[in-house]
């Protein structure tokens, strides 16, 4: 499934916000991670309570259940593989993430997503499984 195209929030939450599924461990510790390394204040927020904060209306329950998503404080919502580059932007060496963005290599993004989403059971971030991030 692709990802939707950028939407707006209903509300401007006011600081940049990582919207992610607090039922999936590889979620949690990659949300955690992401917010350990930003190097400005980055919010983590279950998906479960978006719609209270005034984000994510705009997406039905499957595109909504469907990836992470990213709000700017300004509230311009990304989903999917551009969700993780928006929020990898705010750790070390952020433009270098930027790039990912590009047209010529957004497909292949999207594409890293979309393996690690249907993987994502599987990967080291499941509990009890060796080397899952701290």
């Amino acid at each position: 499934m692709r990802s939707p195209p950028e939407t707006r929030a209903g509300r401007r939450p006011g600081s940049d916000v990582l919207l992610y599924d607090d039922g999936c461990a590889c979620c949690r510790a990659s949300a955690a991670w992401l917010a350990r390394r930003a190097r400005r204040s980055l919010t983590l927020l279950p998906i479960s309570a978006a719609q209270d904060r005034g984000l994510l209306e705009g997406l039905g329950e499957r595109e909504l259940w469907a990836s992470a998503h990213f709000v700017t404080a300004a509230g311009v919502e990304y989903h999917g593989g551009a969700a993780m580059t928006q929020a990898l932007r705010l750790g070390p060496g952020g433009r270098a993430w930027a790039l990912l963005d590009l047209a010529p290599l957004s497909w292949l993004r999207d594409a890293g997503y979309a393996l690690a989403v249907r993987l994502r059971g599987r990967i080291a971030c499941a509990p009890g499984r060796p080397g899952a991030p701290r």
